[in-house]
């Protein structure tokens, strides 16, 4: 069983390898979180081939640890920023039609 996962965004900017493995990989992960509504409208199959995606691309990241210092509020935290949502499989949230 697969965890929900909240992608907000992704870790490697296509800049940085912009005709890299990470970057098809990144643009074939926002095509299948597109066509699945962000997860509002993926079937299991398509939460199971996204979420694989992202192990995949989550290899490829420069930070060794990046929920580092979320949980205290830690303000140099790798990820505390301004996201938006790209893909969901929280049901609490999938379970919500998609506005955009």
């Amino acid at each position: 069983m697969l965890l929900p996962c909240i992608i907000l965004a992704l870790l490697l900017p296509s800049s940085v390898f912009p005709y890299s493995p990470p970057s098809i990989l990144k643009s074939k992960i926002y095509a299948a979180c597109a066509a699945a509504d962000r997860g509002f409208a993926g079937s299991p199959s398509d939460r199971v081939m996204i979420e694989e995606m992202l192990v995949e691309l989550s290899q490829e990241s420069p930070i060794d640890e990046p929920t580092r210092g979320l949980a205290d509020g830690s303000p140099d935290a790798p990820l505390n920023a301004c996201w938006r949502l790209i893909y969901t499989s929280a049901s609490d949230v999938s379970t919500l039609g998609a506005n955009p």
